[in-house]
């Protein structure tokens, strides 16, 4: 026994061998009569032993996450729709969807990628660093983050940290008629961020159905491109893009409901211009140019209040941030301002050490100079003194040499003392005697005996040259004797 196709029923899923009670759920579009949305039905059914499809990188768990257009369904049920719809676009070769981050540039201006979810925060690393993401436009429920082990928040904080955008449409995965209800929804977060310039990653789960359906969507709906162009555009760039187009044309139905005077009008105006214009065209193609048209503007419309609203949260957050940064500015100019005080209170105190050390080194070194400048003239004094002595020792040499056969008194002079000559006393008595020459003991040359020990004295060199004293001294007696 199964439920209506039109209706949508929950399962119970996971038991052995569970006989459950399927309770319908009335989700009816837009347009539904009021018995279809007070119709509920009771269905009975048996779901015997689930049988895990796939391992590795298959589901963790069989928990109720995805919805169909017939009803709710496990995420084995949906790993299994996931192989069947990548077999049929030729994507699936061994039978069995693997999970792996992947992505492709669909569009190049505005920049738009389209691929798998991130699983963890590396995933998003290599989103930034390999893709150059900019902004993320997730498409994910929570039902799915649980069925994949997805920590959405540390995901969406590493994003953050890396400078990344993140904005979040929770669509339920195979659900057509959920996709059309969310479907202006995720086109206006993508084209919020193609507006602001970003290069932007668009992600459900695989990057098969609801990524590549909200490209659709901007395409179309922002840029007025017809369905069969945006569908190529998609598929030509992502070969495993399936978007679903009944979940579009059912969109376009409820965005486009109620309003058949405004696009009487609009097609009319059409007509006008093709007609001016001489352009190509018939009364279908101008009610589906109205149609385009009319859904254009209205999103047009609701971008303009999303920019004025995203306008003025990033102006009360600029004046937030400058009105901080004013702060933060002149509370750190204080701290500098302390410090420089402080540093120069520092520095007048070592300048003044400095300035102490530099006069007491100053004063010693004056000290030191008048010192100096004493003993330098204390050593002139006394080299004037030796060098007198030394005259007067060469003249008294020159004299005794002179006159050696008298022996005359000598002053004190160098090492020489005249107390020292024998013939000293006697030669000043017979001088104060008046006596003769003759009279007076004859006395050897004083500056002979010395030179006779001290041959290398500079007396003895100075008053007898080269000649030997011994010569000297039998020239002497030989002169005598004669």
């Amino acid at each position: 026994m199964s439920c209506s196709t039109q209706k949508t029923c929950i399962a119970a899923a996971g038991s052995s061998r569970l006989k459950g009670v399927l309770l319908r759920v009335g989700s009816a579009r837009q347009g539904s009569s009021a018995k279809e949305l007070r119709a509920f039905r009771v269905c009975l059914t048996h779901k015997g032993s689930l049988k895990a499809l796939y391992q590795k990188s298959g589901p963790r768990n069989s928990r109720l996450c995805c919805t169909s257009q017939d009803g709710f369904m496990s995420e084995e049920d949906a790993w299994k729709k996931r192989n069947e719809e990548a077999k049929e676009i030729g994507n699936n070769t061994d039978g069995e969807w693997r999970w792996t981050l992947n992505w492709d540039q669909v569009l190049e201006n505005p920049s738009v990628l389209v691929g798998s979810c991130p699983r963890s925060p590396e995933d998003v690393d290599r989103l930034v660093e390999e893709a150059g993401v900019e902004a993320i436009v997730c498409l994910q429920s929570d039902d799915c983050f649980q069925a994949l082990g997805i920590d959405w928040e540390a995901i969406r904080l590493r994003a953050l940290e890396r400078g990344v955008i993140m904005s979040r449409v929770a669509v339920r995965d195979f659900d057509k008629n959920d996709q059309a209800n969310m479907l202006p929804e995720c086109v206006r977060a993508l084209a919020g961020h193609v507006r602001a310039g970003r290069r932007t990653y668009v992600h459900c789960t695989a990057g098969i159905n609801r990524a590549s359906l909200t490209v659709v969507g901007y395409l179309t709906f922002v840029e007025s491109r017809r369905l069969d162009e945006a569908l190529h555009t998609v598929k030509s760039n992502r070969s495993q893009a399936h978007p679903y187009v009944e979940s579009w044309k059912l969109c376009c139905q409820r965005l486009l409901e109620g309003r058949s005077e405004e696009l009487i009008g609009r097609s009319r105006d059409i007509y006008k211009r093709r007609c001016e214009n001489g352009s190509h065209g018939d009364s279908k193609s101008d009610w589906e140019n109205a149609e385009l048209e009319l859904i254009r503007d209205t999103f047009m419309r609701r971008l303009e209040a999303d920019a004025t609203t995203a306008g003025s949260l990033q102006y009360v957050l600029e004046h937030r941030s400058m009105e901080q940064l004013e702060k933060d500015m002149k509370s750190a100019r204080e701290v500098v301002e302390a410090e420089v005080a402080e540093k120069m209170q520092q520095l007048g105190a070592e300048k003044e050490a400095v300035e102490k050390r530099a006069k007491l080194a100053r004063r010693e070194l004056d000290h030191a100079l008048e010192s100096a400048t004493a003993r330098a003239q204390a050593a002139e004094k006394r080299v004037e003194e030796l060098s007198a002595s030394m005259a007067q020792l060469e003249a008294d040499v020159w004299s005794l040499r002179e006159g050696r056969s008298a022996p005359v008194a000598l002053e004190p002079s160098g090492n020489i003392v005249a107390a020292q000559f024998d013939g000293y006393e006697a030669s000043e008595r017979a001088e104060a005697h008046n006596m003769e020459a003759t009279d007076v003991p004859t006395v050897a040359d004083p500056l002979l005996s010395l030179c006779s020990d001290f041959p290398d004295l500079e007396e003895c060199v100075v008053y007898y040259g080269a000649s030997s004293p011994e010569v000297e001294q039998t020239e002497g007696t030989a002169s005598s004797s004669m």
